[in-house]
């Protein structure tokens, strides 16, 4: 079953100046945000395809689709990773998977750093039930860190919405090179109970900075 979209998550956004300073001390990107003051417009756009989009519970229709930028920023963006997944008690097993490819492109001299991802994620197991998701973000050709969250349930319904969020860099591309932006969302609903996943939109950084 669908769910309406939405766009409803924290944003935040970094100045090119202001994020290469942080990266190469090795200050948490998420300590920048537009309260510093820096101006956006000092920053090139990362230069990038179109978003490939695919998997069994994707609320966005699968396929390719434009790359939308959060509104009032040319580097914070939204990945439709939204997806939604339920089953009943009569179904014992229920797995679904939502994933996306996302081609970019450094220019000469300079590399694409990803980082500071945030997405709204909604989890609730019935009784006898067990609800797990995890999100993985990562190039092309290689391994990212799992973020994982799961909840059980023996007596009582248990519930649990956050922010997952992951403030520091996730992926950067190599000097001038192409890369391909990978990242998957899996749900598993397991037990005699009923349980559900749900999960807004996906949000990241994306900026070029110096090769070092």
């Amino acid at each position: 079953m669908k769910r309406p979209l939405s766009l409803a998550l924290l944003i935040s956004t970094m100045s090119a100046l202001a994020f290469s300073a942080a990266y190469a001390a090795g200050v948490p990107t998420s300590s920048l945000s537009k309260s510093s003051g820096s101006d956006l417009s000092e920053a090139n756009p990362v230069e990038h395809g179109l978003l490939d989009l695919r998997g069994s519970i994707c609320e966005l229709e699968t396929g390719s689709h434009e790359l939308a930028a959060v509104q009032g920023s040319q580097h914070r963006f939204v990945i439709p990773l939204g997806v939604y997944l339920s089953k009943k008690e009569a179904v014992t097993l229920a797995r679904g998977a939502c994933a996306f490819a996302l081609p970019i492109k450094a220019r000469p001299g300079m590399k694409v750093v990803v980082a500071n991802s945030s997405q709204l994620i909604s989890l609730r197991a019935y009784p006898s039930s067990k609800v797990k998701m995890d999100l993985e973000l990562f190039k092309a050709g290689s391994v990212g860190e799992k973020q994982v969250r799961t909840i059980e349930s023996a007596e009582k319904a248990v519930r649990s919405a956050e922010f997952l969020r992951h403030p520091e860099v996730l992926v950067e591309s190599e000097c001038g090179k192409e890369m391909i932006l990978r990242g998957q969302l899996t749900a598993t609903l397991l037990g005699s109970g009923a349980g559900r996943v749900f999960t807004r939109n996906l949000e990241l950084d994306m900026i070029e900075v110096p090769c070092e």
